[in-house]
C-alpha cells in the first residue's frame, strides 16, 4: 500500500531533518552553557562556604587550645605543683602533687595524662620509686609525677619536643606535633608550660591531648551533606585527625593519598582531585596558633564529593532541560504545522481544495521507484465547461468545477491522489492498483455522476474518463501511462460533446429562468 504520509508531510519531515541537527546543537550548547555557568557558581559558593566553615573551625580550635592553656596555667601555678618541681626529691611533696594531678585528671577525663618534670642540674639525678613499685632514674626534664598512676614516670627528656623548647630554648609554652604517646601509643599532642618559683624556672607541666577526643569533639562536628567532612594534616604529610581514626599517623594511608597531601602542603587553598573513584573538592587553611610556640604546622581540610557539590546544578539543568525539551518540541511542532500548512497551500488548488499539479509532480517522484507497482492513472475532463461559462458566467463554471471535484474525491480511497490539473482537467493517481481496481473506481465515478444529476436541479454534470495501468520500470515511466489515459479520455470526450450540449439545452429550458435563484455553490453529493 502507498504510504499514508502526505507529500506536504514528507517534505516537511525532510525539512525538519535538515534543521533538527541545528536545533539539537543549539539545545546542547544552551544547556551546556547554563550548566557551566551554574556549576561554576556552585563551585565558587562551595569554596566560599567551606572556607568559612574552616575559618570557624580554626577559631573554635584556637579557643579550645586557649582554654587548655588557661587550665594548664592553673596547674603550673598550684602550690603543690610548684613545690614538687622545686623539690622533686621530697617524697611528701611529690605525693601531694600526684594526688592533685590525679584529682584534676578525674574531673577532666578527656586528658590522657598530666605530668611534671623538674629543672634539675644537668649533672644531678636521683632514684624515685613510682606508685607502681618500679624504680626510675630522674634526670633534668624527666617525668617524676603524673596523673596516670606512674605510667609515664621516668619518660621524656630535655630533647623531647615537649621539653626542648622550654628547657633549652626558654620558650613560654610549646604545642607539640601529633605523635604516638609515651604511655599508650595512641595519637596525641602535648601542651607544656614552665613552672616558676619566686621567678626561678623549676620545671614544667605537660598535658597530653588524645586525638580521639580531639577528632570527636571538633573534626567530626564539621560536616556538610552526605559526603562533606573535615580532616587535619601536619607538615610531615601525616593525617593527624580524621573521622576514620585508623588513618591517623598511618604512613601507608599518607602514601596512598600523597597526591592530595602534596597539594595541601604546597599551599593550594582550593583544588579538585580524582581519588577513591570519584572527583572531590578540597578546601584548605593553615591552622593559626596565634603566637603560641608550636613544633609543626597543622592544616585544616574540608573535602566533599564534587558530584554532591554540583547536585543542585544537575537538578537545575535537568529542570532547565525539561523546559528546553518542551520548548524544543513546541518549536518542532510549530515549524512542522506551519510548514505543512504552507506546503498545503502550494500543493492545493485554490478553487476546489484538491491537490494541484505541483503535488502530482511530487507524488510521481515518490512512486517512480517501482515500489508501488502496479500504478493506475485516470484522466478526467469536465464536459461543457465553456458552454456553461458562455451562457451562465464563470461563477457558474466555478460551481461546476467544485461540484465535479467533490464527486471525484468521494469515489476514491484516501491513498489515491485526486488532482485538479487546471481548467476542466482532473486526474487521479492510484498506487498499488490493478486493472480491476481502476475499472471499479471509474464505474463508481460514472454512477455518482448519474446519481447527482438525478437528485439535483443544478447545472448538469458530465465528464470524460480515460485510464491506464502499468508497472513502472527503467523502460517506461508514469508519463507513458498518463499519455495513454489522455488519449482514451479525448476519444470519449469527442462522443460526449454533443451529448452534453443536448443535456444542457434541456436543463436550460427547464430551469434556466430560475437559475439566478439557484445558489452558486456545490450541492450535497450524498
Amino acid at each position: 500500500m502507498k504510504k499514508s504520509i502526505s507529500i506536504p508531510q514528507s517534505v516537511t519531515i525532510r525539512y525538519l531533518q535538515l534543521i533538527l541537527p541545528i536545533l539539537l546543537i543549539l539545545f546542547i550548547f544552551l544547556a551546556g552553557t547554563i550548566y557551566y555557568l551554574d556549576s561554576s557558581n556552585q563551585i565558587r559558593m562551595n569554596q566560599e562556604f567551606s572556607q568559612k566553615m574552616l575559618d570557624q573551625a580554626n577559631k573554635t580550635l584556637k579557643t579550645w587550645i586557649d582554654d587548655q592553656m588557661v587550665v594548664l596555667t592553673m596547674i603550673v601555678n598550684d602550690s603543690r605543683v610548684i613545690e614538687a618541681c622545686a623539690n622533686p626529691t621530697n617524697l611528701d611533696a611529690v605525693v601531694r602533687a600526684n594526688d592533685f594531678l590525679r584529682s584534676f585528671h578525674e574531673r577532666n577525663g578527656f586528658y590522657e595524662n598530666i605530668a611534671l618534670s623538674a629543672n634539675l642540674s644537668p649533672d644531678f639525678s636521683f632514684e624515685l620509686m613510682a606508685v607502681d613499685g618500679k624504680r626510675h632514674i630522674i634526670n633534668r626534664g624527666v617525668f617524676f609525677a603524673d596523673s596516670s598512676k606512674g605510667a609515664s614516670i621516668g619518660k621524656s627528656n630535655t630533647e623531647h619536643p615537649m621539653a626542648k623548647s622550654i628547657y633549652n630554648d626558654g620558650k613560654p609554652n610549646v604545642i607539640t606535633h601529633v605523635y604516638r604517646s609515651l604511655i599508650y601509643g595512641n595519637p596525641a599532642f602535648i601542651i607544656s608550660l614552665p613552672v616558676y618559683k619566686d621567678g626561678n624556672f623549676v620545671g614544667a607541666a605537660h598535658v597530653a591531648m588524645p586525638m580521639k577526643h580531639f577528632t570527636d569533639k571538633f573534626v567530626n562536628e564539621v560536616k556538610m551533606g552526605q559526603s562533606g567532612y573535615m580532616f587535619m594534616v601536619d607538615d610531615k604529610g601525616l593525617l593527624i585527625s580524621h573521622p576514620n581514626k585508623e588513618f591517623i599517623l598511618n604512613e601507608e594511608v599518607a602514601k596512598q593519598y600523597n597526591s592530595v597531601i602534596s597539594r595541601i602542603l604546597n599551599g593550594e587553598r582550593y583544588f579538585e582531585q580524582y581519588i577513591d573513584d570519584s572527583d572531590k573538592t578540597y578546601s584548605v587553611i593553615k591552622f593559626d596558633f596565634h603566637g603560641r610556640n608550636y613544633v609543626s604546622d597543622w592544616y585544616l581540610v574540608f573535602v566533599q564529593n564534587k558530584g554532591e557539590v554540583l547536585s543542585s546544578s544537575i537538578r537545575f539543568i535537568w529542570l532547565i532541560s525539561g523546559f528546553l525539551v518542551i520548548g524544543f518540541l513546541l518549536i518542532i511542532g510549530v515549524v512542522y504545522l506551519s510548514t505543512v500548512k504552507l506546503l498545503n497551500i502550494g500543493f492545493r488548488d485554490a478553487l476546489t481544495g484538491l491537490y494541484n499539479r505541483n503535488y502530482l509532480e511530487q507524488e510521481i517522484l515518490q512512486i517512480s521507484t517501482g515500489r508501488y507497482n502496479p500504478v493506475g492513472f485516470i484522466s478526467i475532463d469536465v464536459d461543457g465547461l465553456k458552454l456553461v461559462n458562455d451562457n451562465l458566467g464563470h461563477g457558474a463554471g466555478d460551481t461546476l468545477l467544485i461540484t465535479v471535484g467533490q464527486i471525484i474525491k468521494k469515489c476514491f480511497h484516501h491513498n489515491d491522489s485526486v488532482v485538479r490539473l487546471g481548467g476542466d482537467e482532473f486526474a487521479v493517481l492510484m498506487p498499488v492498483s490493478d486493472v480491476t481496481s481502476v475499472q471499479e473506481a471509474c464505474q463508481r465515478l460514472y454512477e455518482q455522476i448519474v446519481e447527482y444529476n438525478m437528485k439535483n436541479s443544478t447545472i448538469p454534470v458530465s465528464i470524460s474518463i480515460g485510464w491506464s495501468v502499468g508497472n513502472l520500470s527503467s523502460d517506461n515511466s508514469i508519463y507513458d501511462f498518463i499519455e495513454e489515459a489522455d488519449k482514451l479520455m479525448y476519444i470519449e470526450k469527442k462522443g460526449n460533446r454533443l451529448k452534453y450540449v443536448a443535456l444542457f439545452k434541456e436543463w436550460l429550458e427547464q430551469y434556466g429562468q430560475n437559475y439566478k435563484k439557484i445558489k452558486l455553490h456545490p450541492q450535497n453529493c450524498d
